[in-house]
This record gives C-alpha cells, sequence and structure tokens, in this order.
C-alpha cells in the first residue's frame, strides 16, 4: 500500500509512504533511483509534508497508542517519535522543529496549534470551529490556511504560522 504522495519543495525528489505507513520512500525524479527510511510499526491514515528546506519530512497518523508524528531528516537519515495529538501537521520551518497541526476541541471544532518538536513547547494560533483536513502552508512556511466553520458558513483563513 502506497500513500501520502508529496513533491519536495524543490522539485526534486516524490516522497510516500509504503507498507502501511512503515517506511518513506524517496524517489529520485531525475533517475528515478529511491532511498527508504524506516518510520514506525504501522501508521493509519498517514499523511507527509516535506519541511521547506527540503531535508525533513513530517509524518503523521494514527498508531494504536494514538496520533503521532515522526520527524525525518532526509539528509541525515533516522525517524524521531512525538506522541502530538494530530491527524495532520505541517512543517513550518526549513529543519523540521515546529509544525502546525489542528487538535481537536470537542465535536467538529479543532484548535490550530503551532509545536515546537524541539522543546515542547506549544502556541495556539486559533481556536474557532476549523475543518479537521484543511490544514495547508505556504512554500515557505511563514503563512497556514484552513477552511473555518461557522454554522453553515465556511471561510478561508490565512494566518501567519
Amino acid at each position: 500500500m502506497n500513500n501520502a504522495p508529496a513533491f519536495s519543495p524543490d522539485g526534486q525528489f516524490l516522497g510516500h509512504l509504503r507498507d502501511r505507513g512503515r517506511r518513506l520512500v524517496l524517489r529520485d525524479l531525475a533517475g528515478g533511483a529511491g532511498r527508504e527510511f524506516p518510520i514506525a510499526d504501522s501508521l493509519s491514515v498517514p499523511s507527509l509534508d516535506f519541511c521547506p528546506g527540503g531535508r525533513s519530512v513530517v509524518v503523521t497518523g494514527f498508531e494504536s497508542s494514538g496520533h503521532v508524528v515522526y520527524r525525518v531528516r532526509i539528509d541525515r537519515g533516522g525517524a524521531q517519535r512525538f506522541d502530538v495529538p494530530a491527524s495532520r501537521a505541517v512543517c513550518v520551518t526549513a529543519e523540521g522543529q515546529d509544525i502546525v497541526y489542528l487538535r481537536s476541541a470537542g465535536e467538529r471544532r479543532y484548535e490550530v496549534m503551532r509545536r515546537s518538536l524541539s522543546t515542547g513547547a506549544e502556541t495556539k494560533l486559533h481556536d474557532r470551529p476549523a475543518e479537521e483536513l484543511n490544514l495547508a502552508r505556504s512554500p515557505d512556511g511563514g503563512s497556514i490556511a484552513f477552511v473555518e466553520q461557522d454554522g453553515d458558513e465556511a471561510h478561508l483563513v490565512v494566518l501567519p504560522s
């Protein structure tokens, strides 16, 4: 099973997850060669985001213990696991030190959070009702966008990350 394809910021690589989220695969688009990085025992509903600098990748998913985030340093190898209550996260710094994610705050309500993976410090960026699967970042990581729900109306919100 291959999931979560994403292009690197420079367009040189295509990343995807295989073997039920157990491995990150990076394919060189010029030559077709691939490298694999072991990351997890198994991930359900995985997502993948290249960090703005292209040297790190953030992978999110669900394990038996709950939601997790992995930061994979593709220039050095190795994956670090973080317990973050995120079903999807985007990387907003070049080396993958900081992520932005949606944290459940009750039924159909998600807070937009920024977390430092180095220190664990968190900052709430937005706390109005947001849709869970609508989170994107600008190519440089400086802004995020998501859809905010207010009854039957939806609004696109863009914030600095």
